[in-house]
């Protein structure tokens, strides 16, 4: 079979878009459906009858996010579970889209069944550790692969072979045209439904092509390619829908209006709506009943985020959209005030007239105004962290050279000299044999949230962590014999030790926060122990792990920064 390799866009969000790591991102083939010698098929979970629907709720595989059910397909409904169409979606086969979460032990195979819908296979992988969460996989990739040579309606696996072995959590994505029938892996390999987010976040997508995709990349986008993804991403929801129907409108109806949607989207009862459109209703002066009718219509969702037409055709229609929100006390983000995209963004679909639809580009364009026009407003529903910007969680096997890369990507720097570096066993990491040793990475400032936590204390209690770290300067905050210290040095000696007054345990949680007044925070285990402005490194923007030389002493289980 042949890939199309998509032309990929600039990254305007490196931080949430960056791919896996090296050694975390897979090579990703499709077959038709064949067990290896040593593999084992691992199955959704029904409700009720083995042809019936897939238990979403149920399932101890698998994790089913931004869809309401999993049919049976007809045609082989024993085999596969399918995203049934949205309400008013038939004409533009516009489906609920198919995204379901696993967690491995550790392996480097893992193949997804699928059965085809069509003559191509689109879908996106997305990658991570366990302990960081679904929020914290990867995109493999933004613009997604397309394999052609299928045929519709057979069996096939999206395989996907990482470099090294380790425990990840997977996610698989389609548009919801294709059949879901398990995976394949080792039989020595479990697979476990990843647990639900700490702050769980629901969005709603509404409505037309702006959201349901036109051509494919580097000119349209598809389904899963469109703005509503990117936003998604950006506010670190995984469990949310894409409502959005092509032709559609406040008004326009090739069978279905926006309103036609709402009764579903608020059963989903989501945390926030987000309206994009229309450029369907043109500049129509009944847009403003219109849009009060579905402003009314949602009355119970918390939070209702509208943007109108996104380029200056439609400046009128802009106006009445905005006007009817905020008549009904909701928050729009007008996307032509400060214009998110222009003509130069939308491409052209058989003649120069014809540019309507954006590019791949333009649709991040949109999912960048928006995200940002959200966030300079005070809006009641917390953003979660997407992942932290640096760190690690240690899930991993590093040779006894050292750390390397880190699980976000960034390299550890060994500081100091000794026979053995920090290493890495079973997912935590401990400390050198001989002499003191650092291993740091830049975090690129000082400002921002540090966590560390302890997998095992040990007898002698000096698992440390480096933060403001810069040459032989630094400060350290982890146990020193008995409690929880934080020390500070400069010039190679320590100028101040505080004895934080907690007993340095197995499992404790440690996180500071350093303020732009430099003032520094420590909570452990959830409770505030210190609060003072410490001046002392406040530059020097690294940190690191210490390690003495009593060698396995010293575990963590991770140490992260947020900024």
């Amino acid at each position: 079979m042949s890939v199309i390799a998509p032309n990929l866009e600039p990254d305007y969000f490196a931080a949430t878009f960056a791919r896996p790591p090296a050694w975390d991102t897979p090579t990703i083939t499709v077959a038709p459906y064949v067990l290896a010698g040593d593999e084992i098929l691992i199955r959704e979970l029904r409700s009720g009858a083995a042809d019936g629907p897939a238990d979403l709720a149920g399932d101890t595989h698998f994790r089913y996010d931004g869809t309401i059910t999993l049919d049976a397909v007809t045609a082989s409904p024993t085999n596969f579970v399918v995203a049934p169409l949205l309400t008013g979606g038939a004409s533009q086969n516009a489906r609920y889209q198919t995204r379901i979460q696993t967690v491995t032990s550790v392996t480097k195979r893992i193949k997804f069944r699928f059965r085809a819908g069509g003559t191509q296979a689109r879908f996106r992988i997305s990658v991570g550790e366990p302990k960081a969460g679904i929020r914290g996989v990867r995109w493999v990739s933004k613009a997604l692969p397309t394999f052609t040579g299928i045929t519709a309606g057979s069996s096939y696996m999206v395989q996907l072979d990482f470099p090294v072995a380790a425990s990840r959590l997977i996610q698989y994505e389609d548009s919801g045209g294709t059949g879901f029938g398990g995976a394949a892996v080792p039989s020595n390999v479990t697979l476990t439904r990843p647990v639900e987010p700490l702050n769980p976040l629901k969005v709603a997508f509404l409505g037309d092509s702006y959201s349901g995709g036109a051509a494919n990349p580097p000119l349209g986008a598809g389904r899963m390619e469109t703005s509503p993804n990117f936003i998604a991403k950006l506010l670190g929801a995984t469990n949310w829908i894409n409502y959005g129907i092509g032709g559609t409108g406040y008004i326009a109806s090739p069978g279905t209006t926006f309103i036609t949607r709402c009764a579903d989207i608020v059963a989903y009862a989501p945390d926030i709506v987000i309206i994009l459109g229309s450029r369907n209703d043109g500049n129509d002066a009944a847009l403003s009943a219109a849009v009060a009718s579905v402003m009314n219509a949602l009355v119970s969702v918390p939070t209702v985020l509208v943007s109108g037409p996104s380029t200056a055709a439609y400046v009128v229609g802009n106006g009445y959209v905005k006007d009817a929100v905020l008549a009904a006390n909701r928050t729009y983000l007008d996307g032509l005030a400060t214009p998110w995209i222009t003509t130069n963004d939308l491409f052209f679909e058989g003649d120069p007239a014809s540019q309507i639809h954006p590019t791949f580009a333009g649709h991040q364009k949109i999912a960048r105004g928006l995200y940002s026009a959200y966030k300079s407003i005070d809006t009641p529903v917390p953003i979660p962290p997407v992942v932290p910007t640096v760190g690690d969680t240690f899930n991993r096997a590093d040779t006894a050279a050292g750390l390397g890369t880190s699980s976000l990507g960034q390299t550890w720097n060994t500081v100091g000299t000794g026979t053995s570096g920090i290493d890495t066993n079973a997912g935590y990491v401990y400390g050198p044999s001989t002499t003191v040793i650092f291993r740091t990475v830049s975090v690129g400032q000082a400002v921002g949230k540090y966590r560390l936590v302890i997998k095992t204390a040990g007898a002698a209690k000096n698992a440390r962590a480096a933060f403001g770290y810069g040459g032989v300067d630094h400060n350290r905050i982890g146990g020193n014999g008995t409690n929880w210290m934080l020390e500070r040095r400069v010039t190679g000696f320590s100028t101040i030790n505080t004895d934080l007054g907690v007993a340095f345990a197995s499992g404790d949680v440690c996180e500071w926060t350093w303020a732009s007044d430099a003032t520094l925070t420590i909570t452990i285990n959830g409770t505030q122990v210190f609060s003072a402005v410490v001046t002392e490194n406040f530059t020097r923007t690294s940190m690191g792990l210490l390690g003495n030389s009593t060698t396995t002493d010293c575990r963590y289980d991770e140490l992260l920064y947020t900024p």
